[in-house]
């Protein structure tokens, strides 16, 4: 048997251990596809939910200001999820992609509506960089029923001028435990 405080200690570092997990995810500066498979120990497809090309009008002007637009750039928004075979949603993502018609290649492979951003990045061995813009909590009925999530935004930003945001929410389930739905983050 164990002693009760040795209980209490197990739960501490337990606890310990989840709120480590959540800032990993929320800081982690490179695939959140991979960290997830990793945290859930599974494969995650994407499902898109909704592509189609914006005009810069149609852009959040808090968004513009961070993607730092240009005259010619053309506007790709998706709306989609990572999913489990099982076909659960673990997170939603708003990404808008912004670009010129001289990387018509890229929004050929963007254009296919299950193609991950990601796996462009990977395939077309792309130098970029990922810049963390913030992350928190918020109410979200991004999976059906009004809930607490995760979140997290950021950039990529390609050699060639393209910048993707990226607004990610995490499904409470990714964090099981009710305690950590409302970690001190």
């Amino acid at each position: 048997m164990i002693p009760l405080n040795r209980q209490h200690d197990h739960a501490n570092s337990t606890d310990e251990v989840m709120k480590k997990a959540v800032r990993r995810l929320l800081e982690y500066d490179g695939s959140t596809t991979y960290l997830l498979q990793d945290l859930l120990n599974c494969r995650l497809d994407i499902r898109v939910s909704h592509q189609r090309q914006i005009t810069q009008s149609e852009v959040k002007p808090e968004i513009l200001k961070l993607i730092m637009p240009n005259e010619n750039d053309i506007y790709i928004e998706r709306y989609s999820n990572l999913i489990t075979i099982e076909h659960v949603a673990v997170s939603s993502n708003y990404v808008l992609f912004k670009t010129d018609l001289e990387s018509v290649y890229l929004i050929e492979k963007l254009s296919r509506d299950s193609y991950p951003i990601g796996r462009v990045l990977e395939q077309e061995s792309m130098s970029h960089v990922r810049e963390p813009i913030g992350y928190g909590q918020a109410i979200t009925d991004a999976f059906g029923e009004e809930s607490i999530c995760f979140y997290k935004n950021y950039l990529i930003r390609l050699r060639n001028n393209s910048c993707l945001y990226i607004h990610e929410e995490f499904h409470p389930m990714v964090f099981d435990r009710e305690e950590n739905h409302n970690a001190d983050i």
